[in-house]
């Protein structure tokens, strides 16, 4: 994807012009779980290399743009949901803890 495709879909996600489900579904749960997985194994790595704290730390915090990207994106497309009143919240419920679980672990 080049710079104006990226460019898109960040301001899609961004601006909750994506569909509920691929905002959730694609970009919070299954792209938001691999990029949370790389940092949190490469910062264990780090660990067990005896890297510096801070590096760990960083890494660790690597992926949160991007998470703050995604929890935005849901809750900016739950609100143009025109489908059923429940998903929404519960898209925002879910996003929320997933955000912080991704935050503590």
């Amino acid at each position: 994807m080049g710079g104006a495709g990226a460019r898109a879909w960040i301001g899609a996600l961004w601006g909750g012009a994506m569909p509920l489900p691929v905002a959730f579904w694609r970009h919070a749960v299954v792209y938001g779980f691999i990029v949370n997985l790389m940092a949190t194994l490469a910062m264990l790595v780090l660990i067990a290399m005896n890297a510096p704290g801070w590096l760990a730390l960083a890494v660790h915090l690597a992926p949160l743009p991007y998470n703050v990207l995604f929890v935005v994106g849901v809750w900016r497309s739950a609100a143009r949901w025109p489908g059923p009143p429940p998903w929404p919240d519960a898209a925002r419920v879910a996003v929320t803890a997933w955000f912080a679980a991704c935050l503590a672990l």
